[in-house]
């Protein structure tokens, strides 16, 4: 089986635990997928499908995970990390695939204004930024299973916090660096580009249909090749290019937008969650 239905098949079988018991699973599954960087996925997540079902079984004749286990499942669970393989070559391509990724959004970025260069150089570092501070916050969170103190759980999640918003911060400063990896697309070309992978992205979402969050990253990559597009569209780009000046009011609107955006998108994670 591929990852993706292991995935999918271990995410069903929880629901036949008791809540006490899926607590306890939950947290064993967060703590050994968000240290499991450089392991193999496909032992991984048959190891936790095993452990799935050995808990149901057990819960079955009236044993909880916890007896079942032990009571440091937090030793429990980097002894079962400890024996699987490590798989390098496995982290260096989600390295490369998670890079290439967040690089296609930063150069969609760039892309929306018509003529803009793209720094090839820059957009790296800010890859690069992003990667690294991405597998510092699914370590930290990681941390947060087993943990029954309630300080160190906020703690967690406010370093966490506070590790997106420096990497957004460094990522934005690095806007203003300018490296000689600098060149600028023809408008025809990039309008030819994004048609075929906007196209591409509204067939994708309607035959895949993806779950969140990861529905809401491709709406975002899907709004932003749909701007890429219209602005080098003649009959569209003068509206779009137009200059909007709200005077002292700018920030605010743009704060107010976002918070809204984030906000919006929490709300359906939540509500996707519950639903699961």
């Amino acid at each position: 089986m591929k990852t993706d239905q292991l995935i999918a098949q271990n995410n069903q079988l929880q629901q036949k635990l008791s809540p006490a018991n899926k607590t306890y699973y939950e947290n064993l599954l967060v703590f050994m997928r968000s240290h499991s960087l450089l392991k193999n996925d496909i032992v991984l997540e048959t190891s936790l499908l095993e452990i799935l079902n050995d808990l149901i079984e057990a819960q079955q004749h009236g044993i909880s995970a916890h007896d079942y286990y032990g009571q440091n499942p937090r030793e429990q669970a980097q002894a079962l990390l400890n024996a699987i393989p490590n798989d390098l070559k496995g982290f260096v391509r989600l390295s490369i695939l998670l890079s290439l990724e967040l690089l296609g959004i930063l150069t969609l970025n760039d892309l929306i204004t018509p003529s803009a260069a793209l720094d090839w150089g820059r957009l790296l570092l800010q890859a690069a930024i992003l990667v690294g501070f991405t597998f510092l916050i699914l370590w930290l969170l990681g941390n947060t299973a087993f943990t029954i103190s309630a300080k160190r759980r906020v703690l967690t999640n406010w370093l966490s916090f506070i590790g997106v918003i420096v990497a957004i911060g460094l990522t934005l400063l690095l806007s203003f660096v300018h490296t000689p990896l600098s060149v600028t697309p023809a408008n025809h070309l990039v309008l030819i580009i994004t048609s075929i992978l906007l196209i591409s992205g509204i067939l994708f979402l309607f035959m895949k249909r993806p779950t969140l969050p990861f529905f809401i990253i491709d709406l975002y990559v899907l709004g932003q090749l749909l701007l890429a597009t219209a602005t080098r569209i003649p009959a569209l780009s003068p509206l779009l290019n137009a200059k909007f000046d709200f005077g002292i009011w700018t920030w605010p609107i743009v704060i107010v937008l976002c918070v809204i955006a984030g906000g919006i998108s929490s709300w359906l994670v939540w509500r996707h969650s519950k639903q699961v």
